[in-house]
């Protein structure tokens, strides 16, 4: 074994590597090593690796073969595990644990080598550090998991069969900057590649197309001395071409601007005699004038998401459709932006990016947030160990000037970001000086502004944006600073959420200085095993956090969560508005798009069904401006409008709904009849109409339903102040649960009874509490049977100041169903709506099968319940409020669904619990972001819940 601890020297981040150039392509030349073939084995340690492996000849029998790209982790070996925060080593830089676990990969490859040309082995990831080896000869020393390294192996290759050799490392001293939120995972995670060049080739290039048509093209790193022609093509036509001689600057006219919603590409030819490299270029400038962000001369918002490489079966390895398919939905989705968190993607992630129109936030590999748990300090006053560490200042620039280096060329590339949440200091400066020297486009890090609220007073003049993350709405809307504002991270997208997409939105909208904001995150990030996700924790590991890592708008095999439905309508480009039964409708996001490409499917419904319907085009309307469109038909007669927006191919953007009118629920009248009171030992019968009504003597409480001998209740009905928390509701359980919220009791302190001409009333007078503490809440509910055999229910209540907001408010009917029953409602639908998350759902009649209506997140908790209601009908029996309330039909119990760690541990009641809820609190963010806005909270210090039951 080498003696050598490179991994261990925070100087060095290569040796013997090439310098970082861009991502291009070339003619032929470049054989891909990425495949199944690599004979693979592992070691608990660096020691134990066995060299002699890389020997040519020595035998590779007894070893494994795998695929690379892979991770050590998911085929078997070492310990999964997720951590967030935490470093999973002690703290002690630059060292890493003795027991560094330790993979080599072997493959033997076939070089016809010839004399003119130079061979390079190119490695596109490798996490964490790795060795590497030619014929059993050390060629090279690699970190930076997620950049591009090349080595000049001319000199080691051999004519015929070569025995490459890649010794990989868990830990190493770049592990302390490589402390992002997500599954630690080991291997050679993207591909592997052979490029012969000829001897004369160019290497690396910048160049630059701005918005004025200005093209400008420099060599900045040439081998040899080539002839070089350089020509640029719309399509097969060439508008450019010459020999070059020096750095080229020329003016072209009538160019096409590249933008994320049209994204005009050209084509560039860096042609020598006996290679030809090709590059989409387009032309756009994005830039900060008056404190306001520009693309191509247009104030423009960014809205989006971060993005971190993962799937529950690769890892951390993606291919290039995979990756174009998250493209796509998030393109599908409204996005105009991505952040790569918290390294650089892929090559062919830019390239597609380009290609399909997105606004690129382009992160550097850099993340020491495990500093803050160094003991004995404050987490803020250690935030800035390693930024100021000078032993890591190379790593800070290089990690930087790398990014900058493969990506400058591409023109999806709006803002640089120097990493994230790794404090502030001196290395980030030298780094941000190293990219303003590369490359004019902004920067921006959030660590700075961190570092300011943090009460540091510290010079971000490097700094072309101020950056943070999950900081209020009214904060954001009201920014009014030197330089524009960018959210990173925002709207944390855990479980049921994010629950404040629209009120975000509003704030970024009506300040010209805020730039826009990217979700925190895309994906959630899990490992799938015997057909369960599986989160932190889930794998013995230690340190963990959880779920945490389960916090994306998509599951991990991408279906869309109900959260993600909503952020796109709440980013519809086109918005409408209804003004004396004209739309006026209103371009918020297209800058360059051509509106009149876009139609409007006009809808009016009444309370049950459609009335009329018809499709409009769009007529030209200027970014951020508004024109008025007459409507199709008369809506005098309808209940609900809605104006959904349709692409080109009849793809939905969004849509807007407007209520024409209240809603009047129509009460069903039986024949009458003379309700008969009785009384047993533990129960209250009310009979009429062959309708038996069972009420419990203690409780407070419906117990029975029966007509024509079916029971329609499987338990009595229970009163609810609790819900499944979510995810979002993590930090603000603590508080529910020292409430004592999580167990509660009901009394009952007694009962009346009045029997009059038509009716039954039962009233009851209770309280529910705590154990060990005071009653929350102090009630009355009356049971009134009507004449005709309907149930009127009227629950008042007062809560004791003293306590937290609650959960929600309202009660839970148990109705016997077998889970295949069909619930219709009047309410918002057809997805779950909550008072702040309701962007995807609109008033209607709606039907859906009970289970359909539980969204099945990894880790289960509340969801599925729809705000705005009227009336719902499931499992024989009609409820009915003359004021809007929430609903939720499920075959799973709240205790059960807290009581499940994860989707497959769930059971279903053996029952539909109907919930309905005169409050349900809203779903916020505050997993990661802010506390929810008061005007979402369960903050009412007086009830009043009435409803109707008709039994069907």
């Amino acid at each position: 074994m080498t003696d050598t601890k490179y991994h261990e020297n925070p100087a060095i981040s290569h040796v013997s590597a090439e310098p970082s150039h861009a991502i291009y392509d070339i003619s032929g030349g470049k054989t891909l090593l990425s495949g199944a073939d690599w004979s693979f084995a592992f070691y608990p340690s660096l020691e134990d690796a066995d060299e002699a492996f890389f020997a040519p000849g020595a035998d590779l029998s007894a070893l494994e073969q795998v695929k690379v790209p892979s991770v050590l982790q998911l085929m078997g070996y070492d310990q999964v595990q997720y951590t967030n925060v935490n470093y999973p080593i002690p703290y002690d830089p630059p060292y890493v644990p003795d027991d560094n676990p330790t993979a080599i990969y072997v493959k033997d490859i076939t070089v016809t080598k010839r004399a003119d040309r130079r061979y390079y082995l190119s490695f596109h990831g490798v996490d964490s550090a790795y060795y590497l080896y030619v014929n059993g000869r050390l060629a090279g020393y690699g970190q930076i998991p997620h950049s591009i390294s090349e080595y000049d192996v001319t000199d080691l290759l051999d004519e015929g069969v070569n025995r490459i050799g890649v010794k990989v490392l868990k830990w190493s001293d770049g592990t302390y900057l490589e402390d992002q939120d997500k599954f630690r995972f080991t291997g050679i995670i993207r591909d592997v590649y052979l490029l012969e060049r000829p001897l004369n080739h160019v290497r690396d290039y910048k160049l630059s197309a701005d918005m004025n048509g200005t093209f400008t093209f420099e060599l900045t790193d040439v081998r040899g001395n080539p002839h070089v022609e350089v020509s640029l093509y719309d399509g097969d036509e060439v508008i450019f071409g010459e020999e070059y001689q020096g750095p080229i600057s020329i003016c072209l006219d009538d160019v096409k601007l590249w933008s994320a919603e049209e994204p005009n590409l050209y084509t560039l030819y860096v042609e020598t005699s006996e290679e030809t490299i090709t590059q989409r270029v387009g032309f756009m400038s994005s830039y900060i004038k008056d404190r306001v962000f520009y693309i191509n001369g247009k104030p423009v918002k960014l809205f989006g998401a971060n993005r971190h490489d993962s799937d529950p079966v690769t890892g951390p390895c993606m291919d290039e459709e995979h990756v174009r398919r998250d493209l796509l939905l998030m393109k599908a989705s409204n996005f105009n932006c991505i952040r790569t968190s918290h390294y650089p993607s892929p090559d062919y992630f830019y390239k597609l990016c380009s290609e399909l129109g997105f606004y690129v936030v382009a992160e550097a590999d850099i993340e020491t947030h495990g500093v803050t748990r160094v003991y004995g300090r404050a987490a803020k006053d250690n935030f800035c160990l390693l930024a100021e560490d000078e032993r890591f200042r190379p790593a800070f620039i290089e990690r930087n000037t790398s990014n900058v280096l493969e990506h400058r060329n591409f023109p999806c590339i709006a803002m640089w970001s120097l990493g994230n949440e790794s404090g502030w200091g001196k290395n980030f400066i030298e780094a941000a000086k190293a990219v303003k020297a590369l490359d004019c486009r902004v920067i921006q890090y959030e660590g700075a502004q961190r570092a300011e609220l943090d009460g540091f007073t510290i010079d971000t003049s490097v700094l072309d944006v101020d950056s943070y993350m999950y900081e209020p709405s009214a904060f954001i809307g009201a920014y009014d600073r030197k330089k524009p504002v960018f959210l990173c991270e925002y709207i944390h997208s855990m479980g049921n959420g994010p629950g404040d997409a629209e009120t975000y939105y509003q704030a970024i909208m009506s300040n010209e200085r805020a730039i826009g904001g990217c979700a925190w995150e895309w994906c959630d990030h899990a490992v799938l095993k015997d057909g369960m996700y599986l989160y932190g924790g889930d794998s013995g590991e230690y340190p963990h956090d959880g779920n945490f890592c389960v916090d994306g708008l998509v599951f991990p095999d991408r279906r869309p969560h109900i959260g993600l439905l909503g952020y796109k309508n709440v980013l519809r480009p086109i918005r409408s508005k209804l003004e004396n039964d004209t739309l006026v409708m209103r371009n918020m996001m297209y800058a360059f798009r051509d509106t009149s490409s876009i139609r409007a499917l006009i809808t009016l419904f009444d309370e049950r069904s459609v009335i009329r319907e018809a499709e409009i085009a769009l007529p030209w309307i200027p970014y951020q401006s508004e024109k008025s469109v007459a409507l199709p038909f008369d809506i005098s007669s309808g209940q609900v409008l809605k104006v959904t927006f349709l692409d080109e191919e009849g793809n939905e953007l969004g849509f807007d709904h407007f209520t024409l009118k209240p809603y009047e629920v129509r009460r069903v009248k039986g024949e009458k009849g003379n309700p008969e009171l009785s009384e047993t030992k533990d129960r209250i019968i009310v009979r009429v109409n062959g309708i038996t009504y069972g009420f419990m003597k203690k409780g407070a409480s419906l117990a029975s339903i029966v007509k024509n001998g079916k029971e329609y209740l499987a338990k009595p009905l229970t009163y609810d102040i609790l819900r499944a928390f979510t995810d979002n509701d993590r930090k603000v359980k603590l508080i529910w649960e020292d409430a004592g919220f999580t167990h509660t009791q009901l009394k009952t302190y007694g009962y009346s009874l009045e029997k009059s001409e038509g009716e039954a009333r039962i009233s009851y007078d209770f309280a529910i509490a705590p154990v060990s503490k005071q009653p929350v809440l102090r009630g009355k509910t009356v049971y009134t049977v009507t004449a005709d055999g309907t149930l009127e229910v009227s629950v008042s209540a007062a809560k004791d100041g003293a306590y937290p907001y609650l959960p929600r408010f309202g009660v839970t009917l148990y109705v016997n169903g077998t889970g295949d029953d069909i619930v219709s409602y009047y309410g918002y639908g057809p997805y779950e709506a909550y008072c702040d998350k309701n962007q995807a759902s609109y008033p209607g009649w709606f039907t859906s099968p009970v289970r359909d209506m539980f969204e099945h997140h990894v880790r289960p908790q509340e969801t599925g319940s729809h705000f705005g209601t009227y009336e719902t009908e499931v499992g024989g029996l009609l409820i009915q409020g003359e004021k809007p309330y929430s609903f939720n039909a499920s075959m799973y119990s709240v205790e059960g669904i807290m009581a499940a760690a994860h989707d497959a541990e769930l059971r279903e009641d053996g029952c539909i619990n109907l919930h309905i809820d005169c409050k349900m609190g809203g779903v916020g963010s505050a997993s990661c972001g802010p506390e929810l806005a008061d005007e979402y909270k369960v903050l009412d210090r007086e009830f009043l819940h009435e409803f109707s039951v008709t039994v069907r």
